[in-house]
């Protein structure tokens, strides 16, 4: 034995410590996972070798962190670290419980050049680590961007400093062993040479000891904290991003066999949405636990920033703290706190705090635009959108409980199809004084045109419909549009929780446009098209659905269109729609139209798959908000942005409406137009609608 080697004694303590550690770690992990399966079942096996990519690509290869270069890098440190650093771990606790220094892994003994190649990069990675921590130390108590601010740093900076201390640890054993071993010079591990520079060699021994008990001791002790605070996404976020949604994000999951599930709800058997977190699927739950707090979902939610309730990390973290609270880690029983806001506890039970309503308020519900945003950021695949609408459908659904403009949109949808209701005979009223024919007069049509509530009530969006309509005109495609037989296409109303009534609308839909045969729809309205295409096939609504902007860039490409008269038109800013954008990754083509036209575009500095959302989402275009309002602060990022562009152009007749009477709020419409590309694009074909 060397000066090194643990004694038998030693090796038996360390032993025990050691099995106890992970037992105790295990058992806690076994009882979250249970926690975690509480929740509803769900699907999400699927496609194995897919889930397997994404895993590899965003949980692996960290691909989002590098949005934000700063934090994104530290914390790729960190984690490139940990990757690298276990292997040293795992060959400290082969030397505890072997009880002798010489132990190694196979193929990495100091002797081979992998092993030294293996020394060189834990070494260098293990200053990164530190560099890492002390940046994100800085970060949180010093500079303290926007998303550091309102949280609490105790629990980042206690962990933060016991990374720190493992790699401290690591390197100075590592020096201590080069140092009793004799060995000079800097290869393989430069950093260890210079730790064992300041090492006393008569002391190299007790150094090596006490180093590797303290980084032992620190790793089970950080191992068995790991399930009881944000940093369980350690372990969760592998899985998180396994079973992330594989289908499109605009589509939100139908309640299945409605009137069965309704009938069962009010006979107490159950609930429509969401109002105990045990209502929610495991992977929502999933989700809450997989939560890093790093808020990169704040800073740009559009209710966050105008001083709304709503923050998805704070959702999370009351999510996963109610369920440490209620579920002991005694294991085989539950405990239901008590709580203000009542319950929906039976048999004998005690109420517990509801989850829509208690745990998250009904304003911080309701603030949501489900821009998706935040899912967007989040670099551990958490859903947002899904996990608010399950709470909507049970306010809405269950307690009638919504803000009070709703009552008349949800009345104008059932009575008249549109959420004004206004009468159902005027929705084709716009096609007065044109040539646009009705599918029920000609049935042999390419393509439907499926015109929307806005763009057949609003007048602005009308006048964007009736460009359109000439666009298709002066192309020759065959085109017609149900009028009156045309119902809302139900997307407000699954938005707002009402799941009932979007089932109703979406069914009378699907009866009809199979009724024609309809086989290719176009339409200019985002929140139509993502329904449309993503959410109808599960009502047997199968469908080529395209937006306009899609069509007729294709219309251009393939020359059937005449060439633009119009002379250039300057600069345009343009505004990218969540539903058209974030949710359907069509960023070029309303671009392409635009630059076509003879227009230089101009890119506020959240654009594409980071645009600001214009307030309109998830029904809040019909919902009264407070200031500072979400509309009036998009507008000022386009406006100032942008140097006070002439025109912004949208592709959207929400997003018009929003950004225009922020417009006229400022005072500043007489500066600037907010116009649809539609009507940009047949001005600049000198056609007349």
């Amino acid at each position: 034995m060397t000066a090194l080697d643990f004694n038998l004694i030693s090796r038996l303590i360390f032993g025990f410590i050691t099995l106890a550690a992970v037992m105790a770690f295990a058992h806690t992990v076994t009882r979250r996972i249970e926690t975690i399966f509480t929740g509803r079942p769900g699907d999400r096996f699927d496609d194995p070798w897919k889930r397997l990519w994404i895993t590899i690509k965003f949980a692996l290869g960290q691909y989002r962190m590098p949005q934000e270069p700063a934090a994104g890098w530290l914390h790729i440190f960190i984690f490139a670290g940990f990757l690298v650093v276990s292997l040293r771990t795992l060959t400290l606790f082969g030397v505890g419980l072997s009880g002798t220094a010489a132990f190694h892994l196979p193929f990495l003994g100091e002797d081979s050049a992998l092993g030294q190649g293996y020394a060189f990069l834990k070494d260098i990675v293990s200053g990164l680590v530190m560099v890492g921590c002390l940046g994100f130390a800085w970060r949180r108590l010093v500079s303290r961007p926007v998303r550091m601010q309102k949280i609490h740093h105790a629990e980042p900076v206690f962990i933060l400093a016991v990374i720190f201390s493992l790699m401290t640890t690591d390197l100075v054993l590592d020096g201590a062993q080069r140092l009793a071993a004799g060995q000079s010079g800097l290869w393989p591990a430069p950093l260890a040479s210079i730790a064992a520079g300041f090492l006393n060699p008569a002391h190299a021994a007790s150094v090596f000891q006490w180093n590797l008990w303290a980084h032992c001791l620190l790793i089970l002790g950080f191992l068995n904290y790991l399930p009881h605070g944000k940093h369980f996404h350690i372990l969760t976020s592998f899985p998180n991003t396994f079973f992330s949604r594989l289908t499109p994000p605009g589509r939100l999951e139908p309640i299945r066999d409605m009137e069965a599930v309704m009938e069962k709800a009010l006979e107490g058997e159950g609930s429509l949405g969401a109002v105990k977190v045990e209502d929610l699927s495991w992977k929502m739950l999933l989700d809450a636990y997989t939560c890093t707090e790093c808020g990169r979902c704040v800073p740009q939610c559009p209710a966050w920033s105008t001083d709304k309730p709503l923050s998805m990390r704070t959702m999370n973290t009351d999510i996963r703290n109610h369920l440490n609270e209620s579920y002991s880690l005694r294991g085989g029983e539950s405990r239901q706190p008590q709580g203000p806001h009542g319950g929906h506890g039976g048999h004998g039970e005690p109420e517990s705090v509801p989850l829509t309503g208690g745990i998250i308020g009904e304003e911080t519900i309701w603030s949501c635009t489900l821009c998706r945003d935040c899912e967007e950021r989040c670099p551990v695949m958490i859903e947002m959108v899904p996990r608010m609408v399950e709470m909507r459908r049970y306010l809405t659904m269950m307690e009638s409980r919504f803000p009070a403009e709703l009552t008349r949109v949800f009345t104008g949808l059932e009575r008249q199809s549109n959420p004004w209701g206004i009468s159902r005979e005027e929705r084709g009223k716009w096609l007065e004084k044109t040539d646009v024919r009705r599918i029920s007069d000609d049935p042999d049509v390419e393509y439907l045109f499926f015109v929307g509530c806005m763009g057949s009530y609003d007048d602005r969006a009308i006048r964007t419909s009736k460009a359109f309509a000439a666009i298709l005109q002066a192309a020759g495609v065959r085109f017609g549009v149900l009028g009156e037989e045309e119902n809302c296409n139900g997307e407000m109303a699954r938005r707002l929780g009402n799941e009932y009534l979007a089932q109703m609308l979406i069914n009378a839909n699907v009866e009809t446009l199979q009724g024609y045969g309809v086989k290719k729809i176009v339409t200019n309205c985002p929140h139509c098209f993502n329904t449309l295409k993503h959410e109808y096939p599960d009502f047997g609504g199968h469908y080529q659905v395209l937006h306009s902007t899609e069509l007729v860039e294709e219309l251009m490409r393939n020359k059937r269109l005449p060439g633009l008269q119009a002379g250039p038109i300057g600069e345009i800013a343009y505004h990218d729609p969540c539903f058209l954008g974030r949710y359907n990754r069509q960023f070029e083509a309303p671009r392409n139209l635009l630059r076509a036209g003879g227009a230089r575009v101009l890119e506020p500095e959240l654009a594409r798959s980071q645009s600001f959302c214009c307030g309109a989402g998830g029904g809040r275009m019909w919902v009264e908000e407070h200031e500072p309002r979400v509309n009036t602060r998009r507008f000022d990022q386009i406006f100032e942005g942008c140097r006070s562009p002439r025109t912004i152009g949208v592709s959207c007749p929400y997003c018009m409406t929003m950004l225009g009477d922020a417009a006229k709020g400022r005072g500043k419409e007489e500066q600037v137009a907010v116009r649809d590309v539609m009507e940009i694009v047949a001005d600049q074909l000198g056609l007349t609608y």
